[in-house]
């Protein structure tokens, strides 16, 4: 295992793209979404807050579905792949250690967006204490699983280099118009066209997770004894129910779908042949 990773180190250290999708363009994002959620808002100051979570949760998607699928077709289209396919090398731990490596940056990049947006702007998030930690680090959780598995099931399933990048930019440039991820989700409530988009997204089910836990115990309003807000007011779901059951069947068809193909064509057919 120790020296797949280094292998893996190896192999990602040579490309600088790995380096801007971890620490550069998430914050650049951050930014323009912060900026972008004042102006909706009709210029006030409660972007940061209404930003954040989105700008967190893109990270998942960033580095295991397009880092990762990128990754993965990339070697397989090498003749270093080619190699390791003789070598003494097991396949499936090469894979698994890949995504093991990408999981562990995933957690990295997003504990670097979360340093720089509660570093920045600080003063605008009056609301820590309304915050379901748990609840907020399984939605961060259950979104990388998702989007490892899914940049790998493209990764193993598309030979060719090109469309792989092509399939993960465009779940990922959906995903950030209408999953919630740079734009806030409150935006689709009134457009039935793009709230029936957004369902078919991936990544709107752990944001609708992370919302709930974003605006999890905000203050009640003493004359009307409701809560100063809801998370049902800036999400697209009303409970945490639908957006955890949906998003754990996601990863479960996935892993089914990687475990059937992998079984059919390395194990079933002829082994050492994918």
């Amino acid at each position: 295992m120790k020296i797949i990773f280094k292998l893996i180190w190896k192999f990602q250290s040579k490309s600088w793209i790995s380096g801007v999708l971890i620490f550069i363009v998430p914050v650049i994002f951050l930014f323009i979404s912060v900026e972008t959620a004042n102006t909706l808002n009709s210029g006030s100051s409660n972007g940061p807050y209404l930003a954040l979570p989105g700008a967190i949760l893109a990270i998942s998607p960033l580095i295991g579905l397009i880092n990762l699928g990128i990754t993965i077709s990339e070697i397989r289209n090498t003749t270093f792949y080619k190699h390791l396919k003789i070598s003494a090398i097991n396949l499936p731990i090469l894979f698994g250690s890949l995504i093991l490596y990408n999981l562990l940056v995933t957690i990295i990049g997003t504990l670097w967006v979360m340093l720089i947006g509660f570093s920045v702007y600080h003063s605008y998030l009056h609301a820590f204490k309304w915050i379901n930690w748990p609840l907020f680090s399984l939605a961060i959780i259950i979104s990388t699983i998702l989007a490892c598995s899914l940049g790998f099931l493209l990764g193993i399933i598309i030979n060719n280099f090109k469309w792989s990048i092509i399939i993960a930019l465009v779940i990922f440039l959906l995903s950030i118009f209408l999953s919630g991820l740079y734009l806030p989700l409150i935006i689709l409530k009134n457009n039935l066209f793009l709230t029936i988009i957004s369902y078919c997204l991936p990544f709107t089910y752990p944001m609708g997770i992370l919302l709930v836990s974003w605006y999890y115990s905000p203050p009640v309003i003493p004359v009307t004894g409701q809560p100063l807000v809801k998370a049902s007011d800036y999400s697209i779901f009303s409970n945490l129910t639908i957006p955890l059951i949906i998003s754990l069947v996601l990863i479960g068809v996935i892993l089914l779908v990687i475990l059937g193909w992998w079984y059919f064509k390395y194990f079933h057919f002829n082994k050492g042949a994918y």
